[in-house]
C-alpha cells in the first residue's frame, strides 16, 4: 500500500493497466474508484489485446470512466506509439520555467495483479528492468 501511494503521489500521469482477456473484474473497478480520487491525469491501457479481436474487446472497459481504453500488447509491442502520445497529451502544460535539477519522467503503472504490468513495464523501457513470471506476486 505504501508503495502505491508514494508512486501515485510523485507521478505526473497514472498509466491503469487493464486485461483485456478477462474484461473488467471486481479488482479492476476498486482500482478505478481510488484513482478518481488522486486529481491526476489517468490513461487506460487494455493489455493483452495480441489480436485484432482482442483488441475490439475493449468497449466493456469505457465503464471504468477513463474514457476509451487504449487496446496494447505488451508482448507483441503493439500501441506503444500511441501510448506515448496519449501520456504526453495528459502531461501538465510546460509553464517554460526551467525544469529542477535533474529531469525524469514520472509514471505510475497500476493495475491488479497478472494483467501485463511487468511486462508492459519492459516494452516501455526496451530493457529487462522488471523480472516477468507468470505466477501473481512475483514482480521484483
Amino acid at each position: 500500500e505504501r508503495q502505491i501511494r508514494v508512486a501515485i503521489d510523485s507521478a505526473a500521469v497514472v498509466v491503469f493497466v487493464v486485461d483485456v482477456r478477462d474484461g473488467v473484474v471486481p479488482l479492476d473497478q476498486e482500482v478505478a474508484d481510488r484513482l478518481r480520487t488522486i486529481g491526476k491525469p489517468v490513461v487506460l491501457v487494455a493489455n493483452k489485446a495480441d489480436t485484432e479481436k482482442l483488441g475490439q474487446q475493449t468497449g466493456e472497459f469505457f465503464g471504468l470512466g477513463y474514457g476509451e481504453p487504449l487496446a496494447v500488447s505488451a508482448d507483441q509491442k503493439l500501441g506503444k506509439a500511441e501510448l506515448f502520445d496519449r501520456i504526453a497529451a495528459a502531461l501538465p502544460p510546460d509553464t517554460g520555467e526551467a525544469p529542477p535539477g535533474e529531469v525524469a519522467l514520472k509514471l505510475a503503472i497500476v493495475g491488479r495483479r497478472n494483467v501485463g504490468k511487468s511486462t508492459f513495464i519492459n516494452s516501455l523501457a526496451e530493457a529487462e528492468r522488471v523480472i516477468v513470471s507468470e505466477v501473481p506476486g512475483t514482480t521484483r
